[in-house]
């Protein structure tokens, strides 16, 4: 999704000339800072500042008769860009009208973990034909996120990697000391022809307990 700007007033071919071709076009990803301003005294009571992280900045005055249309646009800037729940997402959104569509597609089932990182090198167990080599002590391992306790991390997907001596009980006392749960587990593995590896993982950040204690698992 995207905000799209249309100038009020005709631009002069000079000024047009100077302007990116997509310059009032934003996605929300794109958002990296909104500020909100409010003068009484101006003729322009609010007035909104976007901020992009490509170095613009848009700038959108409401006169005091639109205020209405001030607090629309304000409600969607503020939760669109900066959902706080996946289920805020435009593309969930569809399953308050209609509950059945998750049961007919299962969107989690388009995605194979074991294939994805087969194709990277990693592999969770033998492969049949054995025409793959596989180490005898796995380095990585693959855990489901749900355990007979809960789940370990609301926003992580139903498996991911994690290293193999990590064991279920420590990966939960980790996601503990984390932002929101998000221990860190393995994303993506390269591996280049002479065989060396490098890995890239994913987590939040380190809580800090009241006495400046942090965990560095």
């Amino acid at each position: 999704m995207q905000l799209i700007f249309v100038p009020t007033v005709p631009l002069s071919s000079a000024f047009k000339a100077k302007l990116r071709a997509d310059t009032f076009v934003i996605p929300f990803s794109l958002i990296e800072r909104v500020d909100k301003y409010n003068d009484k005294k101006s003729s322009f009571s609010n007035s909104i500042d976007i901020a992009t992280k490509d170095g613009r900045v848009i700038k959108i005055n409401f006169h005091i008769e639109q205020y209405s249309g001030y607090l629309k646009f304000s409600d969607l800037i503020d939760k669109v860009p900066y959902a706080t729940s996946i289920s805020e997402f435009f593309a969930l959104k569809l399953f308050e009208h209609d509950p059945t569509l998750e049961n007919e597609f299962k969107g989690w089932t388009l995605y194979n973990l074991d294939k994805d990182f087969e194709r990277q090198g990693i592999y969770f167990s033998k492969p049949a034909d054995g025409e793959v080599e596989v180490e005898e002590e796995p380095i990585y391992q693959k855990i489901q996120n749900r355990t007979p306790n809960g789940v370990i991390c609301e926003t992580y997907p139903p498996e991911f990697v994690v290293p193999a001596l990590m064991k279920v009980e420590e990966l939960i006392e980790c996601s503990k000391f984390r932002s929101k749960q998000r221990l860190p587990v393995m994303v993506y593995n390269y591996i280049n022809d002479e065989g060396e590896t490098a890995t890239l993982w994913r987590s939040s950040q380190c809580l800090v307990s009241k006495f400046f204690h942090a965990s560095f698992l």
